[in-house]
């Protein structure tokens, strides 16, 4: 299922002119960081918003860390290749 829903983002996010990611950071003292990537499309003028990712950040919250992990998931979750990304 997990990989139907990630196909089905990709399809969307590849067919729709404008995509914006964010992400959110959650710390939690006894189980660690997590990073939740969303994407917001523009489909038939409404907003759509679909989690592309949710990850455990194993290296701290460090900003390098966080641009990674935040790159690899719009990347793999949102099929888009980095250096199309402006």
């Amino acid at each position: 299922m997990y990989a139907n829903v990630t196909n089905a983002i990709i399809i969307i996010v590849s067919i729709v002119n404008y995509v914006a990611f964010t992400c959110d950071e959650v710390s939690i003292k006894d189980i660690g960081s997590y990073i939740f990537i969303h994407a917001y499309m523009m489909q038939n003028w409404m907003k759509v918003p679909m989690m592309t990712s949710f990850q455990k950040v194993f290296d701290g919250v460090r900003a390098n860390n966080l641009i990674f992990v935040s790159m690899e998931a719009i990347q793999k979750g949102g099929g888009l290749i980095l250096a199309s990304i402006a």
